[in-house]
Protein backbone atom coordinates (compact mmCIF):
# COMPACT_ATOMS: atom_id res chain seq x y z
CA UNK A 1 0.00 0.00 0.00
CA UNK A 2 2.68 2.41 1.14
CA UNK A 3 4.48 1.88 -2.31
CA UNK A 4 1.41 2.53 -4.62
CA UNK A 5 0.98 5.45 -2.81
CA UNK A 6 4.05 6.89 -3.46
CA UNK A 7 3.79 6.33 -7.10
CA UNK A 8 0.72 8.22 -7.23
CA UNK A 9 1.13 11.03 -4.97
CA UNK A 10 4.67 12.00 -5.61
CA UNK A 11 4.44 15.40 -3.97
CA UNK A 12 1.89 14.56 -0.63
CA UNK A 13 4.68 12.03 0.86
CA UNK A 14 3.28 13.05 4.13
CA UNK A 15 -0.55 11.76 3.64
CA UNK A 16 0.72 8.00 3.85
CA UNK A 17 2.67 8.99 7.46
CA UNK A 18 -0.50 8.02 9.12
CA UNK A 19 -0.55 4.12 7.13
CA UNK A 20 2.75 4.53 8.24
CA UNK A 21 2.05 5.28 11.51
CA UNK A 22 -0.36 2.42 11.78
CA UNK A 23 1.25 -0.12 9.90
CA UNK A 24 4.65 -0.05 11.67
CA UNK A 25 4.69 -1.23 14.94
CA UNK A 26 6.86 -0.57 17.77
CA UNK A 27 9.28 -3.56 19.51
CA UNK A 28 7.40 -3.09 22.80
CA UNK A 29 4.07 -2.80 21.11
CA UNK A 30 4.87 -6.31 19.60
CA UNK A 31 5.77 -7.90 22.77
CA UNK A 32 2.01 -7.01 24.44
CA UNK A 33 0.13 -7.96 20.64
CA UNK A 34 -2.70 -10.93 21.73
CA UNK A 35 -3.61 -12.94 19.36
CA UNK A 36 -7.33 -13.01 18.42
CA UNK A 37 -8.61 -16.04 16.78
CA UNK A 38 -12.27 -15.35 15.24
CA UNK A 39 -13.95 -18.87 14.24
CA UNK A 40 -16.03 -18.99 11.50
CA UNK A 41 -18.45 -21.94 9.62
CA UNK A 42 -20.78 -21.52 6.82
CA UNK A 43 -23.78 -19.41 7.40
CA UNK A 44 -22.08 -17.68 10.41
CA UNK A 45 -23.71 -14.36 11.00
CA UNK A 46 -21.63 -11.85 9.30
CA UNK A 47 -21.76 -8.69 11.99
CA UNK A 48 -21.25 -11.71 14.73
CA UNK A 49 -17.57 -12.17 13.29
CA UNK A 50 -17.24 -8.94 12.00
CA UNK A 51 -18.09 -6.43 14.28
CA UNK A 52 -15.45 -7.89 17.37
CA UNK A 53 -13.14 -8.19 14.63
CA UNK A 54 -13.19 -4.39 13.76
CA UNK A 55 -13.04 -3.60 17.26
CA UNK A 56 -9.71 -6.17 17.91
CA UNK A 57 -7.87 -5.44 15.13
CA UNK A 58 -7.65 -1.63 16.89
CA UNK A 59 -5.35 -2.81 19.27
CA UNK A 60 -4.61 -6.87 18.60
CA UNK A 61 -3.45 -9.16 16.29
CA UNK A 62 -6.38 -10.92 14.50
CA UNK A 63 -7.39 -14.21 12.28
CA UNK A 64 -10.06 -15.97 10.62
CA UNK A 65 -10.14 -19.29 11.31
CA UNK A 66 -12.15 -22.25 10.01
CA UNK A 67 -12.18 -26.07 10.76
CA UNK A 68 -10.38 -26.69 7.76
CA UNK A 69 -8.77 -24.09 6.35
CA UNK A 70 -11.34 -23.80 3.38
CA UNK A 71 -13.31 -20.44 2.33
CA UNK A 72 -16.72 -20.21 4.09
CA UNK A 73 -19.96 -18.46 3.09
CA UNK A 74 -21.15 -15.92 5.17
CA UNK A 75 -25.50 -15.71 5.11
CA UNK A 76 -25.43 -17.05 2.00
CA UNK A 77 -23.44 -14.29 -0.08
CA UNK A 78 -20.21 -13.07 1.91
CA UNK A 79 -17.58 -15.55 0.91
CA UNK A 80 -14.86 -15.44 3.46
CA UNK A 81 -10.80 -16.53 2.68
CA UNK A 82 -10.12 -17.73 6.19
CA UNK A 83 -6.34 -16.97 7.54
CA UNK A 84 -5.86 -20.46 9.29
CA UNK A 85 -7.25 -23.95 9.84
CA UNK A 86 -7.95 -25.06 13.77
CA UNK A 87 -4.69 -27.10 13.41
CA UNK A 88 -2.22 -24.81 12.25
CA UNK A 89 -3.58 -21.47 13.80
CA UNK A 90 -1.06 -19.51 15.56
CA UNK A 91 -1.62 -20.05 19.51
CA UNK A 92 -4.97 -17.53 20.45
CA UNK A 93 -4.73 -15.36 23.39
CA UNK A 94 -8.70 -15.01 23.08
CA UNK A 95 -10.83 -17.15 20.81
CA UNK A 96 -14.42 -15.36 19.31
CA UNK A 97 -17.07 -17.91 18.62
CA UNK A 98 -20.44 -15.94 16.80
CA UNK A 99 -23.29 -17.21 16.19
CA UNK A 100 -25.55 -17.99 13.16
CA UNK A 101 -27.69 -20.51 11.03
CA UNK A 102 -25.73 -23.72 11.19
CA UNK A 103 -23.70 -23.43 15.08
CA UNK A 104 -21.29 -26.31 15.22
CA UNK A 105 -22.31 -27.35 18.07
CA UNK A 106 -21.33 -31.26 18.28
CA UNK A 107 -18.47 -30.98 16.05
CA UNK A 108 -16.10 -32.86 18.65
CA UNK A 109 -12.86 -31.89 16.33
CA UNK A 110 -14.19 -28.12 17.14
CA UNK A 111 -15.12 -28.33 20.58
CA UNK A 112 -11.99 -30.51 21.41
CA UNK A 113 -9.96 -27.51 19.94
CA UNK A 114 -12.51 -25.05 21.85
CA UNK A 115 -11.61 -26.84 25.23
CA UNK A 116 -7.77 -27.64 25.17
CA UNK A 117 -6.98 -23.82 24.81
CA UNK A 118 -9.60 -22.51 27.69
CA UNK A 119 -7.80 -25.30 29.49
CA UNK A 120 -4.08 -23.51 28.41
CA UNK A 121 -5.54 -19.73 29.64
CA UNK A 122 -7.50 -18.74 25.99
CA UNK A 123 -10.58 -16.56 26.89
CA UNK A 124 -13.24 -17.34 25.03
CA UNK A 125 -15.91 -14.82 23.91
CA UNK A 126 -19.26 -16.20 22.27
CA UNK A 127 -21.57 -13.81 20.34
CA UNK A 128 -25.10 -14.58 20.10
CA UNK A 129 -25.99 -18.01 19.77
CA UNK A 130 -22.38 -18.43 19.21
CA UNK A 131 -22.69 -19.79 23.34
CA UNK A 132 -24.30 -23.01 21.75
CA UNK A 133 -20.51 -24.22 21.15
CA UNK A 134 -20.03 -23.80 24.69
CA UNK A 135 -23.19 -25.98 26.10
CA UNK A 136 -21.44 -29.33 25.91
CA UNK A 137 -17.92 -28.63 27.20
CA UNK A 138 -19.25 -27.78 30.91
CA UNK A 139 -17.59 -24.35 30.98
CA UNK A 140 -21.02 -22.97 31.22
CA UNK A 141 -21.87 -24.89 34.48
CA UNK A 142 -23.06 -22.53 36.99
CA UNK A 143 -22.09 -19.66 35.30
CA UNK A 144 -24.27 -16.09 34.42
CA UNK A 145 -24.34 -16.27 30.76
CA UNK A 146 -26.54 -14.30 27.93
CA UNK A 147 -27.50 -14.79 24.17
CA UNK A 148 -29.44 -13.64 22.32
CA UNK A 149 -33.36 -12.85 23.38
CA UNK A 150 -34.61 -15.58 20.89
CA UNK A 151 -32.51 -18.06 22.37
CA UNK A 152 -32.19 -17.55 26.02
CA UNK A 153 -35.13 -20.02 26.59
CA UNK A 154 -33.65 -22.91 25.01
CA UNK A 155 -30.19 -22.30 26.29
CA UNK A 156 -31.62 -22.15 30.00
CA UNK A 157 -32.88 -25.54 28.88
CA UNK A 158 -28.92 -26.79 28.05
CA UNK A 159 -27.73 -25.34 30.48
CA UNK A 160 -29.66 -25.47 33.68
CA UNK A 161 -27.20 -24.72 36.29
CA UNK A 162 -26.41 -21.35 34.99
CA UNK A 163 -28.16 -18.32 35.19
CA UNK A 164 -29.37 -17.10 31.91
CA UNK A 165 -29.49 -12.90 32.49
CA UNK A 166 -31.66 -10.83 30.56
CA UNK A 167 -30.93 -6.93 29.18
CA UNK A 168 -27.08 -7.42 29.16
CA UNK A 169 -25.15 -6.38 26.13
CA UNK A 170 -22.28 -8.93 27.80
CA UNK A 171 -21.36 -10.68 30.92
CA UNK A 172 -17.92 -11.45 31.93
CA UNK A 173 -17.09 -14.48 34.24
CA UNK A 174 -13.43 -14.11 33.87
CA UNK A 175 -12.20 -16.82 31.29
CA UNK A 176 -15.74 -16.66 29.48
CA UNK A 177 -17.17 -13.87 28.31
CA UNK A 178 -20.63 -13.86 26.53
CA UNK A 179 -22.49 -11.43 24.64
CA UNK A 180 -26.07 -11.19 23.39
CA UNK A 181 -27.50 -11.08 19.83
CA UNK A 182 -25.26 -9.69 16.68
CA UNK A 183 -24.02 -6.19 17.45
CA UNK A 184 -23.65 -7.04 21.18
CA UNK A 185 -20.47 -8.69 19.96
CA UNK A 186 -19.02 -4.78 18.94
CA UNK A 187 -19.86 -4.52 23.09
CA UNK A 188 -18.45 -7.28 24.23
CA UNK A 189 -15.36 -6.56 22.18
CA UNK A 190 -15.04 -3.34 23.29
CA UNK A 191 -15.28 -4.25 26.79
CA UNK A 192 -12.66 -7.26 26.55
CA UNK A 193 -10.12 -4.27 25.00
CA UNK A 194 -10.90 -2.07 28.15
CA UNK A 195 -10.45 -5.01 30.83
CA UNK A 196 -6.68 -5.61 28.88
CA UNK A 197 -5.73 -2.12 27.33
CA UNK A 198 -8.01 0.20 29.64
CA UNK A 199 -10.98 1.83 29.40
CA UNK A 200 -9.48 4.97 27.14
CA UNK A 201 -8.37 2.40 24.74
CA UNK A 202 -11.66 1.35 24.12
CA UNK A 203 -13.52 4.59 24.04
CA UNK A 204 -10.96 5.39 21.39
CA UNK A 205 -11.95 2.27 19.10
CA UNK A 206 -15.29 3.38 19.34
CA UNK A 207 -14.80 6.46 18.63
CA UNK A 208 -13.16 5.27 15.59
CA UNK A 209 -15.73 3.41 14.37
CA UNK A 210 -18.42 6.12 15.61
CA UNK A 211 -19.97 3.41 18.12
CA UNK A 212 -21.01 6.19 20.44
CA UNK A 213 -23.51 4.61 22.55
CA UNK A 214 -21.00 1.98 24.09
CA UNK A 215 -21.03 2.11 27.58
CA UNK A 216 -18.81 -0.08 29.84
CA UNK A 217 -22.51 -0.35 32.54
CA UNK A 218 -24.16 -1.71 29.94
CA UNK A 219 -22.58 -5.38 30.65
CA UNK A 220 -22.65 -7.60 34.00
CA UNK A 221 -19.15 -7.92 35.03
CA UNK A 222 -19.35 -10.60 37.14
CA UNK A 223 -14.96 -11.29 37.36
CA UNK A 224 -12.62 -9.20 39.11
CA UNK A 225 -8.71 -10.21 39.18
CA UNK A 226 -8.07 -11.18 43.07
CA UNK A 227 -5.07 -8.88 43.17
CA UNK A 228 -6.81 -5.99 41.84
CA UNK A 229 -9.60 -6.17 44.66
CA UNK A 230 -6.30 -6.42 47.39
CA UNK A 231 -4.99 -3.34 45.57
CA UNK A 232 -7.63 -1.28 45.54
CA UNK A 233 -8.41 -2.02 49.48
CA UNK A 234 -4.26 -1.16 50.37
CA UNK A 235 -4.27 1.78 48.48
CA UNK A 236 -7.60 3.10 50.33
CA UNK A 237 -5.47 1.57 53.48
CA UNK A 238 -2.53 3.86 52.08
CA UNK A 239 -4.14 7.00 51.33
CA UNK A 240 -5.52 7.28 55.66
CA UNK A 241 -1.63 6.18 56.59
CA UNK A 242 -1.89 2.72 57.36
CA UNK A 243 0.68 0.61 57.39
CA UNK A 244 0.52 -1.42 53.95
CA UNK A 245 2.97 -4.87 53.33
CA UNK A 246 2.74 -5.04 49.40
CA UNK A 247 1.67 -8.36 47.71
CA UNK A 248 4.81 -10.22 46.61
CA UNK A 249 4.64 -11.18 42.46
CA UNK A 250 4.87 -14.62 42.95
CA UNK A 251 2.28 -14.88 45.32
CA UNK A 252 -0.02 -13.21 42.54
CA UNK A 253 -2.01 -16.18 41.29
CA UNK A 254 -3.14 -14.08 37.63
CA UNK A 255 -1.41 -11.27 36.96
CA UNK A 256 -3.66 -7.91 36.18
CA UNK A 257 -3.91 -6.89 32.49
CA UNK A 258 -2.33 -2.84 32.36
CA UNK A 259 -6.62 -2.25 31.82
CA UNK A 260 -7.48 -3.78 34.87
CA UNK A 261 -4.68 -1.29 36.38
CA UNK A 262 -5.92 1.58 34.77
CA UNK A 263 -9.43 0.88 35.38
CA UNK A 264 -9.12 0.98 39.01
CA UNK A 265 -7.29 4.20 39.22
CA UNK A 266 -9.82 5.58 36.71
CA UNK A 267 -12.25 4.89 39.45
CA UNK A 268 -10.11 6.75 42.06
CA UNK A 269 -9.77 9.45 39.85
CA UNK A 270 -13.29 10.24 39.37
CA UNK A 271 -14.25 10.23 43.00
CA UNK A 272 -11.19 12.74 43.20
CA UNK A 273 -9.33 10.48 45.77
CA UNK A 274 -5.88 11.37 44.29
CA UNK A 275 -3.47 9.42 47.12
CA UNK A 276 -5.17 5.94 46.01
CA UNK A 277 -5.13 7.13 42.27
CA UNK A 278 -1.29 7.42 42.82
CA UNK A 279 -0.89 4.72 44.87
CA UNK A 280 -2.59 2.07 41.85
CA UNK A 281 0.15 3.78 39.35
CA UNK A 282 3.33 3.52 40.79
CA UNK A 283 2.12 -0.36 41.91
CA UNK A 284 0.84 -1.01 38.61
CA UNK A 285 4.51 0.15 36.78
CA UNK A 286 6.26 -1.70 39.13
CA UNK A 287 4.30 -4.51 36.70
CA UNK A 288 4.34 -2.81 33.75
CA UNK A 289 7.71 -0.29 33.68
CA UNK A 290 6.86 0.72 29.74
CA UNK A 291 3.83 2.10 30.43
CA UNK A 292 3.68 5.31 28.97
CA UNK A 293 0.23 5.77 29.87
CA UNK A 294 0.69 4.87 33.58
CA UNK A 295 3.12 7.66 33.52
CA UNK A 296 1.62 10.43 31.64
CA UNK A 297 -1.50 9.56 34.21
CA UNK A 298 1.28 9.37 37.47
CA UNK A 299 2.62 13.05 36.04
CA UNK A 300 -1.16 14.68 35.83
CA UNK A 301 -1.81 13.12 39.34
CA UNK A 302 1.47 14.39 40.88
CA UNK A 303 0.74 17.68 39.88
CA UNK A 304 -3.10 17.33 41.03
CA UNK A 305 -1.86 16.28 44.18
CA UNK A 306 0.62 19.68 44.14
CA UNK A 307 3.87 17.93 44.11
CA UNK A 308 7.01 17.73 41.80
CA UNK A 309 5.90 16.55 38.69
CA UNK A 310 7.17 15.69 34.79
CA UNK A 311 5.90 17.41 31.63
CA UNK A 312 2.90 15.08 29.93
CA UNK A 313 2.78 14.04 26.56
CA UNK A 314 0.25 16.92 25.74
CA UNK A 315 2.86 19.49 26.69
CA UNK A 316 5.08 18.11 24.50
CA UNK A 317 2.38 18.13 21.79
CA UNK A 318 1.58 21.46 21.76
CA UNK A 319 4.98 22.95 22.11
CA UNK A 320 5.72 20.41 18.96
CA UNK A 321 2.43 22.60 17.12
CA UNK A 322 4.02 26.02 18.06
CA UNK A 323 7.37 25.09 16.42
CA UNK A 324 8.88 24.88 19.57
CA UNK A 325 11.00 21.97 19.01
CA UNK A 326 14.15 23.11 21.10
CA UNK A 327 12.35 24.09 23.71
CA UNK A 328 10.29 20.72 24.18
CA UNK A 329 14.00 19.23 24.03
CA UNK A 330 15.12 21.49 26.36
CA UNK A 331 12.16 20.45 28.32
CA UNK A 332 12.41 16.71 28.23
CA UNK A 333 16.21 16.85 29.55
CA UNK A 334 15.18 18.82 32.37
CA UNK A 335 12.40 15.98 33.02
CA UNK A 336 14.61 13.54 32.50
CA UNK A 337 17.25 14.89 35.58
CA UNK A 338 14.36 14.86 38.19
CA UNK A 339 12.18 11.76 37.18
CA UNK A 340 15.24 9.54 35.07
CA UNK A 341 13.66 6.74 33.55
CA UNK A 342 10.10 8.21 32.90
CA UNK A 343 8.24 7.07 29.76
CA UNK A 344 6.23 10.50 28.46
CA UNK A 345 6.95 10.22 24.50
CA UNK A 346 5.31 7.88 22.53
CA UNK A 347 6.55 6.85 18.78
CA UNK A 348 3.30 7.81 17.22
CA UNK A 349 3.10 11.30 19.54
CA UNK A 350 6.12 12.36 17.34
CA UNK A 351 4.71 11.00 14.16
CA UNK A 352 1.29 12.54 15.07
CA UNK A 353 3.33 15.58 15.62
CA UNK A 354 5.20 15.80 12.78
CA UNK A 355 2.19 14.76 10.39
CA UNK A 356 0.27 17.83 11.76
CA UNK A 357 3.95 20.24 10.86
CA UNK A 358 3.75 18.73 7.24
CA UNK A 359 -0.23 19.21 6.85
CA UNK A 360 0.69 22.83 7.42
CA UNK A 361 4.02 22.56 5.30
CA UNK A 362 6.35 23.08 7.86
CA UNK A 363 8.59 20.52 6.99
CA UNK A 364 11.77 22.28 9.08
CA UNK A 365 9.45 21.85 11.96
CA UNK A 366 8.44 18.22 11.17
CA UNK A 367 11.94 16.78 9.98
CA UNK A 368 13.34 17.98 13.65
CA UNK A 369 10.33 16.71 15.77
CA UNK A 370 11.54 13.62 13.97
CA UNK A 371 14.98 14.15 14.52
CA UNK A 372 14.14 14.53 18.19
CA UNK A 373 12.17 10.99 18.21
CA UNK A 374 15.71 9.52 16.75
CA UNK A 375 17.08 10.37 19.75
CA UNK A 376 14.68 8.32 21.68
CA UNK A 377 14.05 5.21 19.46
CA UNK A 378 17.07 5.55 17.46
CA UNK A 379 16.06 2.09 16.22
CA UNK A 380 12.57 2.98 14.80
CA UNK A 381 12.16 2.14 11.15
CA UNK A 382 8.61 4.27 11.62
CA UNK A 383 10.43 7.54 12.38
CA UNK A 384 13.04 7.18 10.30
CA UNK A 385 10.65 6.51 7.09
CA UNK A 386 8.74 9.30 7.98
CA UNK A 387 12.16 11.87 8.20
CA UNK A 388 12.48 10.43 4.93
CA UNK A 389 9.02 11.19 3.41
CA UNK A 390 9.44 14.57 5.17
CA UNK A 391 13.26 15.29 3.15
CA UNK A 392 11.09 14.43 -0.18
CA UNK A 393 8.59 16.79 0.52
CA UNK A 394 11.36 19.26 0.55
CA UNK A 395 12.88 18.71 -2.77
CA UNK A 396 15.70 16.67 -0.80
CA UNK A 397 15.72 13.23 -2.52
CA UNK A 398 19.13 11.72 -1.48
CA UNK A 399 18.59 12.53 1.83
CA UNK A 400 15.42 10.77 1.69
CA UNK A 401 17.11 7.63 0.51
CA UNK A 402 19.45 7.75 2.83
CA UNK A 403 16.66 7.45 5.59
CA UNK A 404 14.94 5.18 3.60
CA UNK A 405 18.01 2.59 3.36
CA UNK A 406 18.36 3.41 7.47
CA UNK A 407 15.17 2.41 7.72
CA UNK A 408 16.19 -0.56 5.72
CA UNK A 409 19.02 -1.33 8.09
CA UNK A 410 16.65 -1.91 10.51
CA UNK A 411 14.06 -3.56 9.29
CA UNK A 412 14.99 -5.60 6.11
CA UNK A 413 11.82 -7.69 5.24
CA UNK A 414 10.08 -4.10 4.37
CA UNK A 415 9.89 -5.12 0.82
CA UNK A 416 7.73 -2.48 -0.51
CA UNK A 417 10.11 0.43 1.09
CA UNK A 418 13.16 -1.54 -1.26
CA UNK A 419 11.28 -1.51 -4.12
CA UNK A 420 10.82 2.30 -3.46
CA UNK A 421 14.28 2.99 -2.60
CA UNK A 422 15.91 1.17 -5.45
CA UNK A 423 13.68 3.15 -7.94
CA UNK A 424 14.36 6.23 -5.90
CA UNK A 425 17.85 5.70 -6.29
CA UNK A 426 17.32 4.91 -10.50
CA UNK A 427 15.98 8.54 -10.46
CA UNK A 428 18.38 10.17 -8.28
CA UNK A 429 21.39 8.26 -10.82
CA UNK A 430 19.56 9.84 -14.06
CA UNK A 431 18.74 5.97 -15.26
Amino acid sequence: MIYTMIQHYRKKYLLIIIIVMLSLVTHSQKLNTLNVAILLYNDVELLDFAGPAEVFSGCFNVYLVTKDGKPITSMGFAKVDPNFSIDKVPSPDIIVLPGGRSVPTSDEKILDWIKTNQHRGTYLMSVCNGIYMLTKTGLLENKTITTHHGAMAGLQEEVPSAKVLKNSRYIDNGDVITTAGVSAGIDGALYVVSRIKGIKEARRIAEGMEYHNWEIADGHIGYQNEYIGKLRSQALDHATGKKVTAIRKEDIKVIPYEGEFENSFEEFRKQNKLKEAIYVLETALKFYPGSFSFYNNLAQMYKANGMRSPSTSETYKKMFAEEKVDEAIALYDADQKLFPGWKIIEERDLIGAAYESSQKKMYKNAIAILAFGLKLYPNSSALLVNVGIAYENTGDKKAALDYYQKALAVDPANERLKTYADQLQKEISGN
